[in-house]
């Protein structure tokens, strides 16, 4: 059974996926606007690292 913060942090991590995609939708669909394009890319950065830290699975210890 899940607790609720499980509950939450896979909430989390899904809404993280999300908004990576709609970061590539963004740029992919505003290519020749620069401002546009970094921030989406800015923002896509930091999603990555957030995800990395806060969803990616922990290595079993031998």
């Amino acid at each position: 059974m899940t607790t609720g913060s499980d509950r939450l942090q896979r909430r989390r991590c899904i809404g993280f996926r999300v908004a990576f995609i709609l970061g590539i939708l963004l740029a992919v669909i505003n290519r020749r606007d620069w401002v546009l394009l970094s921030i989406a890319l800015a923002g896509m950065a930091i999603l990555l690292i957030a995800y990395w830290r806060d969803c990616r699975k922990s290595r079993p210890t031998p």
